[in-house]
């Protein structure tokens, strides 16, 4: 495991997170266009992503408005995937959720989607409920910057809470180096999407106000 700053690297062994500048990587999109192209993939090939868009999808999470310290895991290490993806289906059928046992007993269940990276967002653990808030409002910031840069890469992610619970299983944590004093708030999965289908067209937004 690599630490720079607020940003954990557990990976394979030889693994070198070096952080790069945004002028070294080609952004297929601009900002408007990546909003519009974004959706969440389930689906991915089993394609390595680069060091270098990885790197980059970090710094963009790092430079979202929040007023929480955040802390960023980055997890690509296989086995530990496969850790946290079997957990997070033992959760969903011990959950008494009638939905979520349906889930996790389809064959072909994967609670990360086959997705190469799984990046982790954590926090300071606190009691307050204004900073609760605030809390998961600037991970929820920091996880839209990292989803728009994917998208703008090329990259396929999805923005989920399903596997939160399992960073609880003290053997996960310890893997990926998780300090007890901090709490899982969300996750983001990123890899090459393996459905290159465009986002469905939007119905017309009939949610907003204007007080001129």
């Amino acid at each position: 495991m690599t630490v720079l700053g607020k940003t954990k690297f557990c990976g394979t062994k030889g693994t070198n997170p070096r952080q790069k500048s945004f002028i070294a990587i080609q952004l297929n999109m601009d900002i408007f266009q990546a909003i519009v192209a974004r959706k969440s993939s389930r689906s991915y090939l089993k394609k390595i992503v680069e060091e270098e868009k990885i790197n980059a999808i970090v710094k963009a999470g790092n430079m979202a408005s929040v007023s929480a310290k955040l802390f960023i895991t980055v997890i690509t290490n296989q086995e530990v995937l496969k850790e946290i993806a079997l957990e997070t289906k033992k959760m969903f059928l011990e959950s008494g959720s009638e939905a979520l046992v349906a889930r996790a007993k389809n064959p072909t269940f994967n609670a990360l989607y086959g997705a190469p990276v799984l990046i982790l967002l954590t926090v300071e653990k606190t009691s307050q409920l204004s900073v609760d808030r605030n809390n998961v409002a600037s991970a929820g910031c920091a996880a839209e910057n990292m989803m728009l840069t994917a998208t703008a890469l090329g990259l396929g992610s999805c923005y989920m809470y399903a596997p939160v619970p399992a960073f609880s299983n003290p053997e996960i944590r310890k893997k990926v180096g998780i300090a007890s004093d901090q709490d899982a708030l969300c996750t983001v999965i990123v890899g090459y999407s393996a459905d290159l289908s465009p986002h469905p067209p939007r119905k017309p937004a009939v949610n907003v106000r204007y007080c001129k």
